[in-house]
């Protein structure tokens, strides 16, 4: 029973480390198109619109 819920943990921890890397990436993301001027458009796949 034990090894039940240290698999369940174990996956829990995986998913909270790839949802916060990611999380972590969006923002360096957002940072560094704020960096440049910019500001993001395009819906759900955002991209970073620089004035040209």
């Amino acid at each position: 029973m034990f090894w039940i819920l240290r698999r369940l943990v174990l996956v829990l921890a995986v998913i909270v480390g790839f949802w916060a890397g990611r999380s972590y990436e969006q923002y360096l993301d957002d940072a560094a198109c704020d960096d440049l001027g910019g500001s993001l458009d395009g819906g759900e796949a955002q991209i970073c619109v620089v004035p040209g």
